[in-house]
């Protein structure tokens, strides 16, 4: 008898969303991606975490506040790309909230790299009740 692998829908869940200065943004999964937008995001995605290692081991502090910049840029590029919320509102948004949107993105790419479509598909299919 064969062993299941893998239950698989076609369905897609709705996008997790978020709120800045009372107004709802989406935080798109990468199932609400195009495949152009998929390369895009990944790639954005690779660079960033790339950037952030550098910034770790840079020799000096000038190099390591220069790989900053580019981090921090390429965070707010990021995050224009996976949500609904404009670049000029993500740039003014506090550095801990970006972490967190950051920190769920992350779990996007996580999820698709382990094969666990459902996570990787932009919501959790929960009824938004964390307790």
């Amino acid at each position: 008898m064969p062993n299941h692998l893998l239950d698989i829908s076609t369905q897609v869940v709705e996008a997790d969303t978020f709120t800045v200065d009372d107004v709802q943004y989406e935080l798109k999964g990468l199932v609400h991606l195009s495949p152009a937008e998929e390369v895009k995001v990944s790639a954005m995605f690779a660079r960033f975490n790339s950037l952030s290692e550098q910034m770790a081991s840079a020799g000096t502090q000038a190099k390591a506040e220069s790989f900053a910049r580019q981090v921090r840029d390429k965070r707010h590029e990021l995050l224009a790309a996976m949500t609904t919320c404009p670049l000029d509102l993500i740039k003014r948004i506090p550095l801990p909230a970006q972490i967190g949107l950051m920190d769920a993105v992350g779990e996007q790419f996580e999820a698709a790299d382990n094969g666990k479509g459902r996570e990787a598909s932009g919501g959790d299919g929960g009824d938004g009740d964390d307790s």
